[in-house]
């Protein structure tokens, strides 16, 4: 796995980092991440169950982001001595980790992020309901892994999503990264006043902005980054639904001031489709959106069943590092496959 990207926000083509997975060892340097080990794996899917995390995170424009999870999660049984179970993140910074209600100062710790891994003492869990808290802080990369960031060469402005397929939701926020260990995950986001959130569900009416703005100015001053929120100028708090359980590698966020045509059909769920402001002109949405109601109208009938997702969002966005990602409710595609002019 690459390192956390050190480097501004893109800003244009050209950029081609790679990651390197399936690497079952790896070392303690910050630029040599240590990939989930198969054994490793088995084992934390084999001890943990109802899995749910509660993610509140702001995203201001330039370089940082930062936020607070909420991880609980069933202990099939309280981990042997030799076999402690550790959460993944590779991201700049922890703060504030409580398992089941203890402050744990020694997790306060930026070596272990070094290896990608939080441990959680033994001691401190228990058989059944685990409850595990704590604040991030990150950057934005530009490699197309975690959480991308782009600076459009046309009008300047900024443009994020999310890739984490297979295994980058820990770019993103501390969390048990691999796909078989299937989650709820309910998301709250602050945002400058121009942007726009799309998620993997749909935003929620009643937003709690007040108390969501004061957690995160908080978690802010934690880290001695007040500037950054600050910067934010009059923040918007949008926040969504609880989606059912998914692989973290289907968990999705694009943010920024993105464009969008949508339709609501009878029968068909909520559909909308996003790209940059400069490039929304070259989107052929009315043939998107018939070859996509007609493909859910034939699987509807084929099983019987209707559509099982509040929406269905999809969001052409730069510098992607395939053809296309099947987040569920916020399909992501290359824009470069768009047709221009």
């Amino acid at each position: 796995m690459n390192s956390l990207a050190q480097k501004p926000a893109s800003k244009g083509k050209g950029q081609d980092s790679k990651g390197e997975d399936g690497e079952e060892t790896g070392s303690t340097d910050a630029n040599d991440a240590v990939a989930l080990a198969q054994v490793d794996a088995r084992y934390r899917a084999s001890m943990i169950s109802d899995t749910v995390y509660d993610v509140s995170i702001a995203l201001p424009k330039g370089d940082t982001f930062f936020g607070h999870v909420k991880i609980q999660f069933s202990a099939k049984e309280v981990p042997a001595k030799e076999k402690p179970l550790f959460l993944d993140f590779l991201g700049k910074k922890i703060k504030n980790v409580k398992i089941n209600g203890e402050q744990i100062v020694a997790l306060d710790n930026t070596e272990y992020i070094k290896t990608s891994r939080i441990p959680m003492p033994n001691e401190k869990l228990k058989k059944g309901h685990n409850v595990v808290e704590m604040d991030f802080l990150s950057q934005y990369r530009n490699d197309g892994q975690g959480l991308h960031s782009y600076i459009d060469q046309v009008d300047q402005k900024q443009y994020l999503y999310t890739d984490f397929e297979p295994s980058y939701a820990h770019y993103l926020f501390p969390n048990f990264d691999q796909p078989d260990i299937r989650a709820k995950w309910a998301l709250k986001t602050i945002v400058p006043k121009d942007w726009v959130v799309v998620a993997n569900d749909l935003p929620n009416k009643d937003n709690e902005s007040a108390l969501l703005t004061q957690q995160l100015s908080q978690v802010a001053a934690g880290f001695g980054v007040s500037d950054v929120f600050k910067s934010i100028g009059e923040p918007q708090s949008i926040s969504f639904q609880q989606t059912p359980p998914i692989a973290t590698y289907l968990f999705a966020i694009v943010a920024g001031p993105y464009a969008h045509v949508e339709s609501n059909k009878d029968g068909m769920p909520p559909m909308r489709i996003f790209a940059r402001q400069s490039v929304i002109k070259d989107v052929p949405h009315e043939e998107m959106f018939k070859v996509t109601q007609a493909g859910i109208n034939f699987y509807q009938k084929l099983f019987g069943k209707k559509f099982q997702f509040s929406k269905y969002d999809q969001i052409f966005v730069p510098e992607f590092n395939s053809g296309a990602m099947e987040n569920l409710g916020c399909v992501t595609y290359n824009e470069d496959e768009l047709f221009r002019g």
